[in-house]
């Protein structure tokens, strides 16, 4: 399974589905952020949290990660 984790909100899953299918991701599954807020989000280590939980659950083969910091 190919999936794309991203930290934006539910909010922007439209969006990001048009931008990702203009530019020919392929994918099986989009998770988005679980959070309510870009307060909630912004919390300090929240991302980060987040996405080393998706990777444990997901184990993938391989992971991309845009920010240098939370690579």
């Amino acid at each position: 399974m190919q999936a794309i984790v991203t930290a934006r909100l539910e909010k922007h899953r439209d969006r990001t589905e048009i931008w990702l299918a203009k530019h020919g991701a392929q994918y099986d599954k989009l998770i988005m952020g679980p959070w309510a807020s870009d307060a909630e989000r912004s919390r300090p280590g929240a991302v980060a949290k987040w996405k080393g939980e998706q990777f444990e659950r997901l184990r993938p083969n391989f992971f991309i990660e845009s920010d240098q910091g939370l690579a």
